[in-house]
């Protein structure tokens, strides 16, 4: 009577492989082939993870609600699903550390061993779960292993550490709007990028920018649709202004051998936009109502909303500005192009004011405090280059600064608080047609940087008129 064959399973991995290189896992499988086909196994099926880490953790909560941190590999976490189901009666990888390096990983091949018999070869010979004296050598190698990787690990990130603080490009994949090895900017992305950066410090959106780059660029670098999640990060990457971050802290700048796609100054201007907890997320349609954000009831005080009326004897629907309690509606267009332009006639008289800063006292003592920080992180980033401190010093010794720092140049922008207005002014010496050839959500922003509420009272039935809609302006006096 012949031997029957045992339903075998490989698995190989590895940890590092960049822009689809295989080798090292089809090397892996023609040896475990090799040994399974020594043993008298059949090979029914091969689970392969291309550069996926034994090691590395996440945050996984379990059942039971508690969190904690495990390494999360979904083909070996199949294969072990397959194995309990009985689907196979054994596993073949090259190594030890091919299969695990954490004590948890080994503990479930014995787990499956003890209680469904399910044997367990590698082609090195290094792990075996049959005995006793099996399954104390696998933990003891895997615990060295373990420590191994940990040890490696910070070795690793000190370097990255290290290498973040000098100001040079970590490498990896291509960053959008930069060549691969980031010494150029990539001539299609890098312009788009640029025009990103100055939309949104001038009161765009990241809808309108998704809707741009999809048009110009068709795809991101990586392929698939261009979405909001993607530009925000894309926008948020210090790389682009020149600065250099590690683990989310500012460390210090770039070095000349990577090029800026926008100056310093609008990277933080930008930064600190995406950043306020106010704003608004999400891509969604291009919005409508520009005046929305400051409209007011006379009667209720309550916020007037963009909705549509429906006018029955012309049979049509009116967009209008209406109260949610129904005190109060004007025409939506007729309304915006009225206080357009009042809006208009506003930045005419007052452009000189508009331009200069926002004459806050807290805020010159903030930005000198800010520039101050700047300074004192640039010296302590120049004597890490020159060897003087320990790069570990240098963190520990910055990492409150930067905190601080952040929380200033947040202030800041929410204080100066007319980005969108300082920019249409400069965009032509004709306020008119600035204002006339502006997006609607710069228009919006424009509004609410200038206007502090418009109040809308009760008005006689009839042809649409101002009378009785008051404006109230944030700086200077202006007409209603």
């Amino acid at each position: 009577m012949g031997s029957v064959s045992i339903r075998t399973a490989i698995y190989v991995r590895i940890s590092d492989a960049r822009d689809g290189e295989t080798a090292g896992v089809d090397r892996q499988e023609k040896d475990c082939r090799k040994l399974a086909k020594s043993l008298g196994w059949s090979v029914s099926e091969v689970f392969t993870e291309n550069n996926t880490s034994a090691y590395k953790r996440r945050k996984v909560t379990l059942p039971n609600g508690k969190v904690q941190y495990r390494v999360v590999r979904k083909v070996w976490a199949e294969m072990l699903d397959r194995l309990e189901a009985g689907d196979f009666a054994a596993v073949v990888a090259y190594d030890l550390d091919r299969a695990v390096r954490d004590p948890r990983d080994l503990e479930d091949l014995i787990d499956l061993h003890e209680q469904y018999g399910v044997q367990v070869r590698v082609v090195t010979g290094s792990l075996r779960v049959d005995t006793d004296a099996d399954v104390t050598m696998s933990r003891a190698m895997v615990a060295f292993a373990n420590k191994s990787s940990r040890d490696t690990g910070r070795r690793v990130a000190r370097a990255h550490e290290e290498s973040a603080i000098q100001g040079k490009f970590a490498g990896g994949r291509r960053r959008m709007g930069y060549s691969k090895s980031a010494d150029a900017l990539h001539e299609t992305e890098a312009p788009e990028i640029r025009w990103a950066y100055e939309h949104v410090a001038a009161g765009g959106t990241l809808e309108s920018v998704v809707r741009r780059w999809r048009r110009v660029l068709g795809e991101g670098p990586l392929g698939g649709v261009i979405t909001g999640v993607q530009v925000r990060d894309v926008l948020l990457r210090p790389m682009n202004g020149g600065l250099s971050f590690y683990k989310g802290a500012e460390v210090g700048r770039m070095d000349d051998g990577v090029p800026r796609i926008i100056d310093e100054e609008t990277w933080r201007t930008v930064h600190a936009i995406l950043m306020d907890p106010s704003r608004r997320t999400g891509v969604g349609k291009p919005s409508v109502s520009v005046l929305a954000p400051v409209l007011r009831c006379g009667q209720c005080q309550g916020r007037m909303n963009a909705r549509y009326r429906r006018d029955s004897r012309a049979g049509r629907k009116d967009p209008v500005y209406a109260c949610r309690e129904g005190h109060v509606s004007r025409h939506r267009e007729r309304m915006d192009e009225a206080v357009g332009e009042l809006l208009v006639d506003y930045l005419g008289t007052h452009a000189d004011m508009l331009r200069m800063p926002v004459p806050v006292a807290s805020t010159s003592s903030a930005a000198v405090e800010a520039a101050d920080l700047r300074a004192r992180l640039d010296a302590l980033s120049q004597l890490v280059a020159a060897g003087e401190i320990d790069p570990a010093d240098y963190a520990m010794a910055s990492r409150r600064v930067r905190e601080r720092l952040e929380g200033l140049e947040a202030r800041l922008v929410r204080a100066s608080a007319r980005p969108a207005t300082v920019a249409l002014l400069r965009s032509s010496g004709d306020v008119a047609a600035a204002w006339a050839a502006a997006t609607a959500d710069v228009r919006r922003t424009v509004v609410k940087e200038l206007v502090e509420r418009i109040t809308v009272s009760r008005n006689k039935p009839g042809p649409f008129t101002m009378r009785g809609v008051e404006v109230d302006w944030r700086y200077g006096e202006g007409e209603s």
